[in-house]
């Protein structure tokens, strides 16, 4: 028995620890049965990578050799299934307020209720029982560190679950290296010999550097009661019996672990930098990971084990990390600590604690790892605060923090129901307990990662590591790799449209100018309704740090932060707008993973973002009821101007789509870079507009995430209207750009004046040259002609050479 200790920051300096030994490191947070009086160190290795293969699928089958089985009667009664339904109870219409979309739900709630029918929490039980039986009075005081993955796998064999730890072996002594092991419930051949314990065999695989398969067989069913009472470990009545086979692993070698109290006072020294800190999106996955881990924990004998340490609340979780790389490795999956052996008691009961001890410490570690800092009122190296100092400490802090926006809310609401009272009223046995934490916590969590699919991890049979599946990721863009014979004619046009931004957009940035009033101090916003845009594009990353791209979510999915575009049509049409309008702030809104847009995914995007354009590309194949509502309420007088592509990119004949067709909305259809129509453009049309949509170069580059290597770049060329629309809406822009500086005081209200569809019509009317129907949006030759004073616009009249004709035009147009 023993008490961790927090060693300071200084000893985080560590030697590569290819061989066993090196400095110890290792932080142990106080489990809450532990007396206060004893203390111990212990190394600082854990994490295990394989020396002969690669460590992210070591495979075991057919090279553990068998070194023993366990005959072992343990008693596992007084488990309650009751739990099997967790979601049925919740609320359609909460679920829509938190989540958005019910159907994603639904399977997160159904997909919950089988994990539990397939016994999750009882095969945890089980490995409980199974350790402390296999460490029958040992005085080595070994420690455990539980791999909190969720415990949500897709077993592709035999649908069964698979722990991953690491046990020490022992608990003293400056040196020793952590045994990997893999606690395997499904089907295996076990050879009876001889019972050393398993003691004895950490022993023998931290000599020999290998890890640990323990294969749990059971010989009978544990038959699961319907109440809602769970037995202490003392007090269970109903014994199983099983057998426990042990088996050696390959060679291996260890990391160091550091606590996630340590880590978080690790200077990050930039943002490139790979180490110390756990990347954004990894962090909301651990969030996950680590409420999804309590959920199934909180019901088992494992809830005795404290998240946070008893004496200061330091984090009772650790990560490994590469000392040379500084690398944080399982960057969402946690090492819960704790002891193991014969004894073991359950934490004890606050009374003065407004709330549920458990809940409080996972929402202390979810605020911890969300900033990636411990806050303030938190640092208590005394302990003289109490548990309802810090719960009370905690909301305040969730309820007032500067960083907590819109896209918190999700996780706002998990935390605050984790410090809640209503957490305190339920016995952390009763299905109402879990019904709350499922409901109030999980589901939101669930929302805000993004998380649509509990099983994320994929565990072959017999497979020792876990490896997270991934979508394939976008490879190449769907353009041609050849120069078209438009080529010239494009090249030249956005030769062009650069030299006119230059001019007369990028010049009103400058800081000297005058302050723009409260009416005219927000730029000009647009949405990009599409598949998405690739996170590992080249420019779609540098727009993203330096706060181009404004906003970005999902609306066709309840994983609301899921922007990854898998086919590359929504990351073309946000890159040709971003360099066409170079001061506007684009939001990316994610509606399909295709090409197509669906009937009902259209959405709120305006009152989400209140936007001033939005660029529909993509196609529809027929009139949807539900898009035209949200169209119409859009199209509002002085509301948003929306450009849509005038028809779909195939066919010679296509006639013109919706909502292109649709009263209020801009259609855009495509030209060359001289305005010639390209191919259908024509079709069923009076007079229409038209601008550049045809062999638009644009650089395909994708970086590698963790590298620092330079990404390949190629020129690729895409054609279609579906690239003329974000060019025409970045033309529409820019005008809207020069008039928030420059309109006179007359017209300060710019937004009621010029931010509309029908000015906008009328801008365009007055940008173009007629060419057989068609009208050629091209502003700079307007420009010219206007400064120049050679063309009669309306009745203003124009001077020569004067650069203030073209605000005259343009404050004309609005009562034309």
């Amino acid at each position: 028995m023993r008490q961790d200790i927090h060693q300071p920051a200084s000893m985080l300096a560590m030697p590569d620890q290819t061989e066993p030994g090196g400095a110890s490191a290792a932080i142990f947070a106080q489990p809450s049965w532990v007396p206060s009086e004893l203390t111990a160190t212990g190394d600082a290795t854990g994490e295990i990578y394989s020396e002969l293969e690669d460590s992210s699928h070591i495979s075991c089958d057919n090279t553990f050799e068998p070194i023993g089985n366990v005959d072992v009667d343990v008693d596992v009664g007084g488990l309650s299934a009751t739990s099997e339904c967790l979601f049925i109870e919740l609320a359609e219409k909460k679920s829509k307020k938190r989540a958005g979309n019910v159907e994603n739900l639904q399977k997160l709630r159904d997909e919950l209720s089988a994990f539990v029918k397939l016994g999750i929490r009882e095969d945890l039980t089980t490995l409980y029982f199974a350790l402390q039986r296999q460490l029958p009075n040992c005085s080595a005081d070994h420690l455990l560190r539980l791999r909190l993955t969720g415990f949500c796998h897709k077993n592709l064999a035999s649908s069964k679950t698979m722990f991953q730890f690491y046990i020490s072996p022992r608990h003293y002594g400056p040196e020793y290296a952590w045994v990997h092991c893999t606690a395997d419930f499904a089907r295996s051949s076990l050879i009876s010999t001889s019972q050393p314990t398993l003691c004895h065999h950490l022993t023998s695989a931290e000599q020999g550097r290998k890890s640990l398969l323990i294969s749990i067989n059971r010989q009978k069913q544990i038959r699961l009661r319907r109440d809602s009472n769970m037995m202490s470990p003392s007090e269970s009545r109903q014994p199983e019996s099983f057998q426990t086979a042990l088996k050696y692993g390959k060679p291996t070698r260890t990391l160091p672990m550091h606590s996630l109290s340590q880590l978080v006072e690790l200077p990050c020294i930039a943002m490139t930098d790979p180490g110390n800190a756990i990347e954004a999106d990894n962090r909301d996955r651990l969030c996950f990971n680590m409420a999804l881990s309590a959920f199934f924990l909180f019901r088992t004998p494992w809830k005795q084990v404290r998240w946070c340490g008893r004496r200061n609340f330091d984090a009772n979780i650790h990560f490994c990390r590469d000392p040379a790389t500084r690398i944080i490795h399982h960057q969402t999956e946690a090492l819960l600590s704790c002891p193991i052996g014969p004894d073991s008691s359950h934490p004890e009961y606050d009374k003065d604690l407004n709330g549920d001890l458990n809940l409080l410490e996972l929402a202390k570690l979810l605020v911890e790892v969300r900033f990636w800092e411990t806050p303030d009122f938190l640092r208590d190296p005394t302990g003289l605060l109490s548990n309802e100092d810090i719960r009370k400490n905690l909301d305040y802090f969730i309820n007032n923090h500067r960083e907590l926006g819109r896209r918190e809310g999700d996780f706002l609401y998990a935390v605050k129901a984790c410090i809640r009272p209503e957490g305190q009223k339920f016995e952390p046995t009763d299905d109402g307990f879990f019904q709350y934490f499922s409901a109030e916590i999980l589901r939101p969590l669930a929302s805000y990662a993004g998380i649509n699919c509990l099983a994320v991890e994929d565990l072959k049979e017999y497979s020792v590591s876990v490896i997270e599946e991934q979508r394939k990721p976008l490879e190449k863009l769907p353009h041609k790799r050849v120069k078209g014979p438009g080529s010239s004619t494009a090249e030249d046009f956005m030769h062009r449209m650069r030299m006119f931004t230059n001019a007369y957009v990028k010049v009103r940035r400058n800081p000297l100018r005058t302050p723009l009033s409260k009416n005219r101090d927000r730029k000009i916003r647009i949405a990009i309704i599409d598949s998405g845009v690739c996170s590992r594009d080249e420019y779609i990353r540098e727009n993203r740090r330096n706060g181009r791209i404004k906003g970005q979510r999902n609306f066709s999915d309840s994983n609301v932060d899921d922007l990854e575009d898998f086919h590359g049509h929504g990351t073309t049409v946000a890159k040709i707008l971003l360099e066409v309008a170079p001061e506007t702030e684009v939001y990316i809104a994610k509606v399909t993973s295709s090409q197509s847009l669906s009937d009902q995914e259209l959405g709120n995007i305006y009152e989400v973002w209140q936007v001033d354009m939005i660029n529909i590309s993509i196609a529809i194949e027929e009139k949807s009821v539900d898009i035209d509502r949200a169209l119409a309420r859009a199209l509002i007088p002085a509301s948003t101007i929306i450009f849509a592509a005038a028809h779909r990119n195939v066919g010679q004949h296509e006639g013109p789509t919706w909502p292109g067709t649709r009263s209020g909305v801009i259609a855009i259809h495509s030209t060359d870079g001289e305005g010639r129509p390209q191919g259908h453009a024509s079709v069923g049309m009076d007079k229409y507009f038209a601008t550049l949509g045809c062999d638009i170069a644009t650089t395909e580059s994708f970086c590698t995430p963790g590298t620092f290597c330079r990404p390949k770049r190629t020129e690729v060329y895409a054609t279609g209207v579906s690239y003329a629309t974000p060019i025409a809406a970045g033309i529409a822009a820019n005008v809207l750009e020069i008039i928030r500086h420059d309109a006179a005081p007359d017209y300060d209200d710019v937004r009621r004046w010029f931010y509309n569809g029908q000015y906008v019509k009328r801008l365009f009317e007055a940008m173009s040259q007629e060419d057989n129907r068609c009208r050629f949006v091209q502003p700079w030759k307007f420009w010219q002609e206007v400064i120049k004073g050679e063309t009669k616009q309306g009745d203003v009249e124009l001077r020569r050479g004067d650069g203030g004709n073209v605000m005259k035009v343009l404050q004309m147009l609005v009562s034309k």
